[in-house]
C-alpha cells in the first residue's frame, strides 16, 4: 500500500501565500477531513506517491528542510503551513536524497478522490480499529432493534 506526501491550497491560505504540506495513507480520507474545515473547497496543488515505511520519516524531512531555508509560516495555529515557494523544492529534495518517489498528475489525483459512488472499482479497507467498531455494532444490532454509537471523527484521520 502507497503512502502519498501532499501540498494543498485553499482561499483562506492564498491570503497568507502558504501551502500545506502533509502526509496520508488514503487521499480521499484525507479530502473528506479537509472538506468539512474548508468553507471553499481546496485542493491538492502536488501528491506525490511513495513508500508508506518512509512516508513519515520523509514528511518531517521536508519540514526539517523548509525551516532552514526559512520557508515555514507559523501565526498561532497549524504547523505545516509554508510559504508557496517549497513547490519548487520538493522533488529536487527527493531526487537528491534517493527517494523513490511518483508525482500524480492531476487526472490521477482526481482519481484517488473520486466520490466511490462515481467509481465502483474504488474498494476501502477499514483501519483496524475501524473494523473492530463495525463488528460489535454488527453484533449489537443482531439482538437490539435500536441503539447510540457515538464516535470521535478522529477514527477517520489517516
Amino acid at each position: 500500500m502507497p503512502g502519498y506526501i501532499y501540498v494543498r491550497t485553499n482561499e483562506y491560505w492564498d491570503l497568507y501565500d502558504a501551502y500545506k504540506i502533509g502526509k496520508s495513507s488514503n487521499i480521499l480520507d484525507r479530502e473528506n477531513n479537509y472538506i468539512t474545515s474548508e468553507i471553499k473547497r481546496g485542493k491538492y496543488i502536488m501528491v506525490i506517491e511513495l513508500n508508506i515505511n518512509i512516508m513519515d520519516n520523509v514528511e518531517k524531512n521536508l519540514q526539517q528542510y523548509f525551516n532552514t531555508l526559512g520557508f515555514y509560516i507559523k501565526f498561532n495555529a497549524g504547523t505545516e503551513f509554508y510559504k508557496k515557494d517549497i513547490i519548487h523544492y520538493i522533488i529536487s529534495y527527493l531526487i537528491e536524497n534517493n527517494i523513490s518517489h511518483i508525482v500524480l498528475t492531476e487526472l490521477e489525483i482526481e482519481n484517488l478522490i473520486r466520490r466511490p459512488e462515481n467509481n465502483p472499482k474504488i474498494h476501502f479497507e477499514p483501519y483496524e480499529l475501524q473494523q473492530i467498531i463495525i463488528d460489535k455494532s454488527y453484533n449489537y444490532f443482531q439482538e437490539n432493534n435500536q441503539g447510540l454509537l457515538i464516535i470521535p471523527c478522529v477514527l477517520e484521520k489517516h
